[in-house]
C-alpha cells in the first residue's frame, strides 16, 4: 500500500471497493487499517456496468446495500 495510505483513509467513516474478484482487496483493507470496508463484487467474467455499479453505490449510502 502507499505510505499516506491510512492517513487517506481516516477521513472516511467506510470505505467502498469495487473489485472484480471475491473482495480480496477489501479484506486486505479491513486487516490493515480497521476500517470499515464495504465491498461490490463483480465476478461474472465481465467488468462493472457504470448503472450498476451507480445503483450499487447509492444504496450503500442509503444504509440498504452492505
Amino acid at each position: 500500500f502507499p505510505s499516506n495510505l491510512e492517513s487517506i483513509l481516516q477521513h472516511y467513516d467506510t470505505v467502498i471497493v469495487p473489485e472484480n474478484n471475491t473482495g480480496q482487496l477489501a479484506h486486505l483493507l479491513r486487516a490493515a487499517f480497521l476500517k470499515s470496508v464495504v465491498s461490490i463484487t463483480e465476478i461474472k467474467g465481465r467488468s462493472f456496468q457504470v448503472h450498476d455499479l451507480r445503483d450499487r453505490i447509492q444504496a450503500i449510502i442509503d444504509g440498504g446495500g452492505e
